[in-house]
This record gives structure tokens, sequence and C-alpha cells, in this order.
């Protein structure tokens, strides 16, 4: 079945999560973060715009689409533009090949089948009791470990850490490290 026909032929419900982005204690852009779910699948969907002055004006916008089939993920696809310029995709069909391919190159390693975790869903379901996580942009399981009850820390392939803060089973707030800066995800509101 087609995302499209999908969406079409069952009625969907959804839990929406607003965050402002964060940088240097102000608030540059927002992230929506979606879960729809239907009898036939789930749909985890994360969008976000910012805009930053960082060694010039940056609008970065990035997107993630992943659909689970009986718990399981079936297909997902990712972007990342920066001032409308892409930098970053990527996309993987569990049905079609067990290969993720990042900018249109194939990985290395066969996908680490059945994925029941991701960092799309992660907003959604605390990844309780859990030592790997797929990441939807890189195409691998990264590692996650708790440090501590409701926080949660994930290694990205370039060494840099994302943390997780969990209260009551939804995510309230996220630190992602980058290269030369971090920003903030904070929970704004819940639809």
């Amino acid at each position: 079945m087609t995302l499209l026909a999908a969406l079409i032929s069952v009625p969907l419900t959804a839990q929406k999560y607003v965050y402002d982005v964060v940088w240097k204690g102000d608030v540059v852009g927002v992230l929506h973060v979606v879960a729809q779910d239907s009898a036939d699948c789930n749909i985890f969907s994360i969008d976000s715009e910012v805009n930053i002055w960082f060694f010039g004006n940056k609008n970065i916008v990035g997107m993630y689409r992943s659909v689970y089939q009986n718990g399981e993920l079936a297909r997902a696809n990712t972007s990342n533009y920066r001032n409308g310029a892409l930098k970053q995709c990527s996309s993987l069909n569990t049905s079609i090949d067990r290969f993720a391919y990042v900018d249109g190159k194939r990985s290395d390693e066969e996908l680490p089948l059945p994925i029941v975790n991701s960092v799309a869903s992660l907003y959604h379901v605390e990844p309780k009791g859990i030592s790997g996580i797929f990441s939807e942009r890189f195409g691998q399981l990264l590692s996650i470990h708790s440090p501590e009850p409701n926080t949660y820390i994930i290694k990205k392939p370039d060494g840099k850490h994302t943390h997780y803060y969990f209260e009551d089973g939804v995510c309230q707030k996220v630190v992602v490290d980058n290269f030369l800066t971090s920003f903030s995800f904070i929970l704004k509101e819940v639809h």
C-alpha cells in the first residue's frame, strides 16, 4: 500500500508536538513532530525550519518521514536544505532493498532488520531498555544509553551526541551537538 493510499483509505489519529528551536538563548526556529496512526500503519514526521546568523545567514530546513507497518520500519525519507540547496538526503524501503541510501549512495552494511525503533519515532516512544536506535538520516543503527532515568544519549557517526529528556513518556527537550555549536529543542505545545 502506498503512503497516499494509506492516508486516504483509513482515518488517522494524530499526536503533534511543537518545539522551539533555541540557539544561544534565542528562539531561532520551530520543529514540528507528528505521529499519525491508522489500522494499517504508523507515520512519524519531523519538519523543522531554523534561521540563524552563523558565518552568514543560514536558513535550515529539515524533513523526516518514517512509515511503520506491523510495528516495523517499512519506508523512510529525510532531507536537509541550507539556504535552499539540498545538503543531505536519505531513503530506505525495506520491502525493496536491505540497504539505506544516503546522499544517493548505498550504505555499506545491510539494514539491521527488523527495525522497531528509530529517531523519528523517538519523540513519541520513550526508548526504555534499548541499546541501539536506527537513524533514518544516517541510514544506520546508532548506540543509545540512559545515564539516568528518562534521559537518553545517542552517539552520532561523527562522534557528537544528541541528548533526549523525557517526562511522563513525552520528550520535553533535545540538545543536539553539532560542529562548532549546539541547538536545543524545547517542547512548546502538544496537540
